[in-house]
């Protein structure tokens, strides 16, 4: 209740001009209207243990049960986040995958809302000038969907989206729901309407396999999803009732808390704020890769241990000395041994010959002096 008066408070302030008006989008620090730090603090309040990432990445293959990646742009995922999935379901722990698409935002709402609020209190000029506000923003956001169009990518969740021929406000949704002891017919599948205040301008289109989980009101798909063996992925067409500003109505927090009930309860979760991979736009070696993703760093930092005690080992400066054999250094080919040993290191032929030709004429001459004495 606190944080709903907070968020009211923030656009009471800013339709007066106290505070210049936030809307990044998917925003998890500040105040911005299509933000998501409201969501974020509803899923901890829930029990569950949210992390904030703003781009994919290897940290996330482990630890977590739950990835929801809110992408920013407007298309189905990219090639490069499909094939980022396909490794998740392979290698990743998490038990389901949520990925939320990119419709409208608040922004056109709340100008129409400020017009309104405008108009109640007789400031007719204030108000023409909010309206043109929501419309200018209304034709950024319209210009800025992508239409029908075909791509080479084979989709995982969904294609791109279809324009719907208005934009729509949806006041209620369907949740699907299986009746798994009934028989096979049509009165097997059930529907359950939650209010909603959900503005949505299209339609995706999911992939043959998928199952629909909600519709609207025209049985137009808005979540859908894909079982694999370990892993389910689910795909929503619009982050817009999980933004900030529409999450100050109570009954898109009813949207929310149908989305919790697909989670692991008390689970971790992992909230990306962009589809974006954090290598494609800051390329690591393969090796600080490999490195990066548990439990890599800890085998190779007890290879790296074993390599120092084995040096420590082997190397008599910092190991144990080693025993040399005892050796009579009275005998006289000791010395003369060593003194071949010697001319051995020097790797010089011609001199180790000379230096032995050298001793051979000492020892001659003193022979023959010896002989003479």
């Amino acid at each position: 209740m606190n944080r709903q008066f907070l968020l009211t408070s923030l656009l009471l302030l800013t339709s007066l001009g106290c505070n210049r008006l936030d809307t990044t989008y998917l925003s998890y620090r500040g105040e911005s209207i299509n933000g998501v730090r409201v969501f974020a603090d509803i899923l901890r309040d829930k029990g569950h243990i949210v992390d904030v990432w703003p781009s994919m990445r290897d940290q996330l293959y482990y630890g977590y049960d739950t990835i929801i990646i809110l992408d920013k742009t407007n298309t189905h995922p990219s090639e490069e986040l499909t094939a980022e999935l396909l490794n998740h379901f392979e290698m990743g722990d998490a038990y389901e995958i949520l990925y939320v698409g990119r419709d409208l935002d608040v922004t056109p709402h709340y100008w129409e809302s400020i017009a309104q609020r405008l108009k109640e209190t007789n400031q007719p000029e204030e108000a023409v000038k909010a309206m043109n506000e929501a419309r200018q923003e209304m034709d950024s956001q319209m210009s800025r969907k992508s239409g029908d169009t075909d791509d080479e990518n084979d989709p995982i969740i969904f294609t791109v989206k279809k324009n719907r021929t208005a934009i729509e406000t949806l006041e209620q949704i369907n949740l699907i729901s299986f009746d798994e002891d009934a028989e096979e017919s049509e009165d097997e599948q059930q529907s359950i309407e939650v209010d909603c205040d959900w503005r949505i301008s299209r339609t995706m289109v999911p992939v043959e396999d998928a199952e629909v989980i909600w519709t609207d009101e025209e049985d137009e798909p808005l979540l859908v999803a894909v079982y694999h063996e370990y892993m389910t992925i689910y795909g929503m067409s619009s982050a817009y009732p999980l933004l900030n500003g529409a999450l100050t109505n109570p009954s898109n927090r009813n949207v929310v808390d149908e989305l919790d009930n697909l989670f692991v309860p008390d689970g971790k979760i992992a909230l990306v704020t962009s589809g974006r991979l954090l290598n494609s736009e800051n390329e690591d070696s393969q090796m600080w890769r490999f490195l990066k993703v548990f439990p890599h760093p800890w085998i190779v930092g007890q290879l790296f241990l074993f390599m120092i005690m084995f040096c420590l080992w082997k190397f008599p400066i910092f190991g144990r000395p080693r025993r040399e054999e005892y050796q009579d250094l009275k005998r006289f080919g000791t010395h003369v041994e060593a003194f071949g040993d010697l001319l051995k290191l020097t790797r010089q032929r011609s001199f180790a010959i000379k230096k032995i030709r050298e001793w051979k004429a000492r020892q001659s001459m003193t022979q023959r002096h010896g002989v003479k004495n």
